[in-house]
């Protein structure tokens, strides 16, 4: 009930201040793509040959769909004048929408969406633009990275904006793992290593880090303390994504057991105490 409340007030907070809504109801808009999507698949199966996988559009269009709903809650932080902003969330707006499309209609024509094989115009040409989009949302999310190392965000929220500074490190490692993915043409390296796990812990990093900076940050904690544990947190998740890497640049898949895959494990186990232990420290400010 806490968290609904607090997030039902943050959303309308967040919507008072900026009047252009186009990301949040674009990343709603992906999120309502994979539900239907899920329900599609529920219904006439997963594969459609002779390379459609449902799963693919709905995990990219969910992730993708709550990625530009946290970038909307923190626009207002990162201190974009009116054009600026404007100018970012447009293009953002646009390329993420041809993501959308090209993940949903290609998979149900049974065509791979980024490495499609056979007719050019209809089969590779998309999977091509797929990459510059791709590459055009990365140097996006590189200006609002430089906006938020800037020192005014820092002084307005400075445990908050640690935290988002971590989380855009780790997506910059997510948005590397998208472009050697580009280059092998497929997310397959060696014999079963798969380069999206390294995708989503890059990727889902501007939600884990960010979230545990918020909790403190509403908590009774003093501040020296709260910074080391943002600190800790961050670099526990960071150090996954390396060791995720090793896994996947040696081939293995992440259900194969290596030294590399157990530090990882261990990694994320300690990250998610410190998420509970940060929540509870939030919960019982609110009692």
């Amino acid at each position: 009930m806490i968290i609904l409340e607090t997030g039902i007030g943050l959303l309308q907070k967040t919507i008072l201040i900026r009047k252009e809504k186009g990301l949040f109801l674009t990343g709603g808009f992906g999120i309502l793509l994979a539900l239907l999507c899920l329900v599609f698949m529920l219904v006439h199966g997963n594969n459609v040959p002779p390379y459609g996988d449902w799963i693919k559009p709905i995990t990219f269009n969910f992730a993708l769909g709550a990625f530009l709903i946290t970038t909307f809650f923190m626009m207002p932080l990162a201190k974009f004048s009116v054009t600026e902003q404007k100018r970012f969330s447009w293009m953002l707006i646009i390329t993420v929408l041809y993501a959308y499309m090209v993940e949903v209609i290609q998979t149900y024509r049974g065509v791979d969406p980024r490495f499609g094989q056979g007719d050019f115009l209809t089969n590779k040409l998309p999977g091509i633009l797929f990459g510059v989009i791709s590459l055009t949302i990365v140097g996006l999310y590189v200006v609002i990275l430089i906006k938020f190392l800037a020192k005014k965000p820092m002084q307005e929220r400075p445990l908050l904006v640690l935290g988002i500074r971590y989380g855009f490190i780790a997506t910059m490692l997510g948005f590397s793992s998208g472009i050697w993915m580009i280059i092998l043409s497929s997310r397959i390296t060696g014999s079963g290593g798969n380069v999206m796990t390294i995708h989503f812990l890059g990727f889902h990093g501007l939600q884990a880090i960010p979230l545990i900076a918020w909790f403190l940050e509403r908590s009774r904690l003093d501040y020296s303390r709260s910074i080391r544990i943002v600190h800790t947190a961050a670099w526990l998740w960071l150090s996954a994504i390396g060791c995720m890497f090793v896994q996947t640049y040696q081939g293995y898949s992440i259900t194969a057991i290596t030294p590399a895959m157990i530090v990882c494990s261990l990694l994320l186990i300690v990250w998610f105490c410190i998420l509970v232990h940060s929540f509870l420290l939030y919960v019982r400010r609110k009692d």
